[in-house]
């Protein structure tokens, strides 16, 4: 794994019970754990597996042996999918110290790498706004304006846009 994420590290550890309980390879295992959906942090879709055993039954093998961790707190069966739910504090933690991580300026990135990518990279964009008229007085639809106009720079800027603003 290229960066060191909670969700990751779940997904590794939910992948490597899943390959010691069933007897299926770590990758495949891997391949099968996904961003849960009903209220559960991750899930394992058992006739994705290709199993030979039906997968309801799969699913109560998992609960059964099923170990709790550092990293994934409990485990529930609903008939062919297995929800499992992340250690809230942990996962809290680590959220919180990579976004601290990320908002530390460095020399290379004087605001911080949190929040920003490459998305853009390679490509420009003209973002114009407000140019209130110097010989009138400037009123708060200037000031909006200008103010969405920075915001929206910003937001190209930050994923890797070349942005040329017009003011």
């Amino acid at each position: 794994m290229a960066e060191d994420i909670f969700l990751d590290r779940s997904r590794s550890s939910i992948a490597h019970q899943i390959s010691q309980s069933l007897g299926v390879t770590y990758d495949s295992a891997l391949d099968g754990v996904d961003f849960g959906k009903k209220g559960c942090d991750l899930t394992v879709a058992l006739p994705r597996s290709r199993l030979k055993e039906k997968p309801a039954a799969l699913a109560q093998k998992l609960v059964s042996s099923f170990q709790a961790d550092e990293y994934v707190e409990s485990i529930t069966a609903d008939g062919i999918f297995v929800h499992y739910r992340c250690h809230t504090p942990n996962l809290i933690r680590s959220s919180l110290d990579t976004i601290f991580k990320q908002s530390q300026p460095t020399e290379a990135h004087p605001h911080g790498t949190y929040g920003t990518n490459d998305s853009g990279k390679g490509r420009k964009i003209v973002v114009e706004f407000s140019s209130p008229n110097i010989a009138k007085p400037f009123h708060a639809g200037h000031l909006r304006s200008t103010i969405i106009g920075t915001f929206v720079s910003n937001l190209f800027a930050a994923n890797g846009w070349e942005v040329v603003r017009l003011n």
